[in-house]
């Protein structure tokens, strides 16, 4: 993907409801709109978490989520395959074209008057697994890495519409990939060399630097 390129995106989607049957509250079950929305430091207006310690924030404002997992988990879970659908995930957008071995952490998209910077791979909790009703889901998702899209950072504020062009702005120079963070974060002997530069990179989310430094520590005294 160059500079300047525009992605094909679906959303955004906004929201939350409760999970049934334990009665959860969730930000996860997002509804699409329509409207022109303002995507500030935060995210997008009228965009809702419940556990503010793990989900939202400046580092965490913009969930994106690349279309082409979503075919990866038809494959897994055929008889769900319906139901693998933009939003289906709780991402705010869901992209076509890129997914996460080509998106880096500090590449810069602008969509609408807004600009955005890839800050870290996401996370999957719990509320994943309980929405859309398949166990074993978030932690087929931590173990391998593989269809985990990833959050940014809102670098400038703006109003969105609906039909806005997201567009590739800047590719951060390092090129770490979303897939190469979680393979650093998941094998078992990872390259010492891009542990070490990937956590230093100051781009990076400092939740997900600080992993990749403790990781590194305890491979270290391990390896004495």
């Amino acid at each position: 993907m160059t500079s300047g390129e525009t992605i094909r995106w679906h959303g955004p989607f906004v929201g939350g409801r409760i999970l049934l049957p334990e009665g959860h509250f969730s930000g996860i079950a997002k509804q699409s709109v329509s409207d022109e929305l303002m995507l500030g430091r935060l995210g997008f207006a009228g965009d809702l978490q419940a556990d503010t310690r793990q989900h939202g924030g400046p580092e965490r404002a913009v969930c994106v989520y690349p279309l082409a997992a979503y075919r990866h988990w038809a494959g897994i879970y055929p008889r769900r395959a319906d139901d693998f659908v933009p939003g289906a995930f709780g991402e705010n957008l869901c992209c076509e074209g890129i997914d996460e071995a080509e998106a880096c952490v500090g590449d810069r998209w602008q969509l609408g008057e807004a600009i955005l910077e890839i800050s870290q791979p996401r996370t999957p909790c719990w509320k994943l697994s309980q929405h859309l009703e398949l166990p074993d889901l978030s932690k087929r998702i931590v173990q391998t890495g593989r269809g985990s899209g990833w959050l940014c950072r809102v670098i400038q504020s703006g109003p969105v519409a609906a039909n806005a062009p997201l567009r590739l702005v800047q590719h951060h120079p390092a090129r770490m990939s979303i897939a190469r963070l979680w393979q650093l974060t998941i094998s078992a002997a990872p390259d010492p060399t891009a542990l070490a530069q990937a956590g230093q990179l100051d781009v990076l989310a400092p939740a997900w630097r600080n992993r990749l430094q403790d990781r590194q520590r305890l491979l270290e005294r391990a390896g004495r």
